[in-house]
């Protein structure tokens, strides 16, 4: 007969005894969370000092848990003895004390009074690292001060990537930047002074919040860099959340290992890998990767992106429609049309395409310029080199939906 699966008391025990046999590899804050993940909270800790002379190789000295009788009557409590405390290595009292308990005939008394003060004092010392061990109601505490700030301010913005980002660490501050903004460029005879820009983009100043998240490592797992899993977060979860928020966010990655060498291809990257093998040169410092930078809701894919999608054959659809001509075109051809973008998960986003011929001939000569638009705010140029896939579907599409007459 095949071995019985492990049921969970067994899954707990053999957890229990990995933390009894390594007690002494633990942080403090590791520890909680782990009691936490089994079920043990601060309510039911209890911590003892451990006598002791001479100094000790951890703070941890050893953990007892309960056993399954007491634990099915309610009265489970873990005991974590820790070289800290009034009689432990480390304690505040002169040394002339210990000498002076040895010789009372109240010692053991004494010694039980102790062990109270020092089980109150460092409960309260150990599990008050984070404010969700110090107040039992801190979640909701929590989503008041969010309600209270929004989404669009320090405290919000640092709970919401908290939630996103779990094994990262961060930093959340105000700033004031200039973006590159796109901008229809100007155009003689037709643009009029403050609606154009010379050039594509034009520089604004506006306040900022810029989220700065820290990686140990440069790879999320074992072939996925966090540069490629931060955005997959950013745009999964984050953005539509702030759907409904309107500011400018910029997100930075800091890799403070760069980790291997660099090589031809994914997930290689241009800018945190090193040129050689780690060991063989000097550490180099972290890498500050800039994710995004721009204004929100603005969650729909660029035009970068939507040539990713044609290039990789991505589980999301583009569509292109007709769409009705401009209002306002003064030299040759110009045909409208939209795109409309559907993904698993997401809500669709419309794109106003404008393809423009000009004076050239519509059915051989490729279009000079074709401009996407979203929700009335450019998107980043189209290139015919840059984006070969999505200019020849927008390019084909537009002359099928030319009227035969012209």
């Amino acid at each position: 007969m095949p071995p019985a699966a492990p049921t969970a008391t067994d899954r707990l025990a053999a957890i229990e005894q990995r933390v009894v046999a390594r007690i002494h590899d633990f942080e403090v804050g590791a520890l909680l969370d782990l009691l936490a993940s089994i079920g043990y909270g601060p309510g039911e800790l209890e911590f003892r000092a451990h006598p002791s002379n001479g100094p000790q190789p951890a703070l941890l000295h050893a953990i007892a848990f309960p056993d399954p009788h007491a634990r099915a009557l309610g009265r489970a409590r873990v005991v974590i003895t820790v070289n800290l405390g009034l009689l432990s290595c480390r304690s505040p009292l002169p040394t002339y004390f210990r000498r002076l308990l040895q010789d009372m005939e109240t010692r053991d008394p004494v010694l039980e009074l102790i062990g109270v003060l020092d089980r109150s004092l460092l409960h309260t010392r150990l599990t008050s690292d984070r404010p969700e061990r110090m107040l039992a109601g801190w979640d909701r505490v929590r989503r008041d001060l969010v309600q209270v700030f929004g989404l669009d301010s320090p405290i919000g913005l640092t709970w919401l990537f908290r939630q996103i980002f779990p094994e990262l660490a961060l930093h959340v501050r105000r700033i004031f930047d200039e973006h590159p903004i796109p901008y229809d460029g100007a155009v003689l005879g037709t643009s009029e002074l403050g609606e154009c820009s010379f050039g594509e983009y034009a520089r604004v100043g506006v306040h900022d919040m810029e989220v700065t998240l820290f990686c140990e490592d440069a790879l999320y797992r074992e072939r996925i860099p966090w540069i490629h899993e931060g955005d997959r977060r950013l745009r999964s979860s984050v953005f539509p959340l702030l759907d409904e928020v309107c500011l400018t966010l910029t997100v930075v990655f800091v890799l403070l290992r760069h980790g291997e060498g660099a090589r031809l291809g994914p997930p290689g990257r241009a800018g945190h890998n090193p040129m050689w093998r780690p060991g063989t040169a000097p550490a180099l410092p972290p890498s500050r990767v800039e994710v995004y930078r721009g204004t929100l809701p603005r969650n729909e894919p660029d035009t970068d992106h939507l040539e990713r999608i044609l290039a990789d054959e991505l589980p999301a659809s583009l569509t292109v429609l007709p769409a009705p001509s401009p209002a306002h075109e003064t030299l040759g051809h110009a045909i409208a049309l939209s795109l409309v973008h559907r993904a698993p998960g997401e809500r669709p986003h419309t794109y106003h395409v404008t393809v423009r011929w000009g004076s050239r001939a519509w059915d051989l000569d490729e279009p000079h310029a074709i401009d996407l638009r979203c929700d009335d705010v450019p998107k980043t140029p189209l290139s015919r080199i840059a984006h070969p896939r999505l200019w020849a579907k927008l390019r084909d599409a537009a002359r099928a939906s030319i009227p035969r007459d012209i």
